[in-house]
């Protein structure tokens, strides 16, 4: 799992496609969400997880699904999430 910074490429990468809603892509916030996406076997490419969330034992599963795995400050995250209540998951 690779630790990114607020100014690391992926990043600013991640923030532009959250903006920008390119099509064929979506990103979600939360892991009701993440939970039933992994139920429905939907192929998650990149996770995104604030550190601290990154050890609980929920994420374990999400590590698992994705492709990629992402692990940044929560302040970082709470900036780039697209909802008022980030849950400190993106994927």
């Amino acid at each position: 799992m690779q630790h990114l910074g607020k100014k690391s490429v992926r990043v600013k990468d991640l923030r532009r496609r959250i903006r920008s809603r390119i099509p064929g892509q979506v990103i979600i916030d939360g892991a009701k969400v993440l939970d039933d996406l992994i139920r429905w076997d939907v192929r998650i490419l990149e996770l995104y997880l604030s550190a601290d969330l990154s050890r609980s034992p929920e994420a374990a599963a999400w590590i698992a699904a994705a492709d990629r795995v992402f692990e940044m400050d929560a302040e970082v995250l709470v900036s780039l999430a697209p909802t008022r209540s980030p849950q400190g998951v993106l994927a």
